[in-house]
């Protein structure tokens, strides 16, 4: 880990004691009962701290608040809402790498408590990391303050890109007709049934000196006043195909969960196709390696 600054570190309260103590009580086990201790006072922390920058979390809806969820598994997840779940691995003093479960989830935080259990170093963050990997040594970890900025950012209320504007030709400038933006005919629907249909685009890299990709949206009202909608990425390259992290995801906007998600692969495209309801919200996320961007969406 490289960074100008010594590590955050904090001081852990009687009150995250106090919750971590109660959602152990309800193991038998010791060893499940000190995970479940470990990891709630670990998303505790998290949770305070952000808490105290505005930074929104939902910990109610977050797994590690589920005692049913954290019987079967080794959960320490946060839900942070427009952005995803991050995992809040704990670390004990003397340990040299953080573990990670098998889990799906957007992001690391290591969290090394001291021996005592009073103060934390939030050693840093990580993300992309594949499924197979279940040690990270704690030099790896990137600066913790390049997390927050994510968050922040990922936060940020944005321009919500509401579609049934699009359908009566109001559209941000920033979405593009298709033969302009990727000099093809549209192809997104091969019949269209029920006009008025509309197709738009853009094109994005999401870091500096990436592969650029195209997210290419298409919605179509249909005879129920419902919106049928396609979210596609298409490869902007010569070899026509996307890289293989790349991943696409739709997620539920206020709990930032995700609903459907698929990753590349070196496949020629991604796509979801689907039916909402007038006043429905979706995000969509696209994200690679690490990095990531958030489009808003209102049906």
């Amino acid at each position: 880990m490289t960074s100008s600054l010594p590590p955050l570190q904090l001081g852990v309260s009687s009150q995250n004691h106090a919750i971590a103590r109660a959602f152990a009580a309800h193991y038998q086990s010791p060893a499940k009962r000190q995970q479940t201790y470990l990891n709630t006072l670990a998303v505790s922390l998290v949770n305070d701290y952000f808490q105290g920058l505005n930074l929104p979390t939902d910990l109610e809806n977050s797994a590690t608040w589920q005692p049913q969820a954290q019987l079967f598994e080794d959960i320490a997840e946060l839900l942070i809402p427009g952005w995803g779940t991050v995992a809040c691995r704990p670390v004990l003093a003397d340990a040299k790498a953080c573990y990670i479960p098998p889990r799906e989830q957007d992001g690391i935080l290591a969290i090394q408590f001291d021996p005592d259990f009073r103060y934390a170093t939030f050693v840093g963050f990580v993300s992309g990391i594949p499924a197979q990997v279940t040690q990270i040594p704690l030099s790896d970890f990137q600066d913790f303050d390049l997390f927050l900025e994510q968050i922040a950012q990922a936060v940020r209320e944005p321009l919500i890109n509401r579609l049934g504007d699009w359908l009566t030709g109001t559209i941000d400038a920033s979405w593009e007709q298709l033969d302009r933006l990727l000099g093809v005919q549209p192809t997104l629907a091969p019949v269209r049934s029920y006009p008025p249909c509309v197709e738009r685009g853009k094109i994005f890299a999401l870091e500096e000196g990436g592969a650029p990709v195209a997210l290419v949206v298409w919605v179509e009202q249909t005879p129920k006043q419902d919106l049928n909608i396609a979210v596609e990425l298409w490869p902007i390259n010569e070899e026509h195909c996307l890289p293989d992290a790349l991943e696409l995801k739709l997620l539920e906007p206020f709990s930032g969960e995700t609903m459907v998600q698929a990753q590349a692969r070196g496949s020629e495209r991604l796509r979801f196709k689907f039916t909402g309801e007038r006043g429905d919200r979706f995000d969509v996320k696209v994200s690679h390696n690490g990095h990531s961007m958030v489009e808003p969406f209102m049906i």
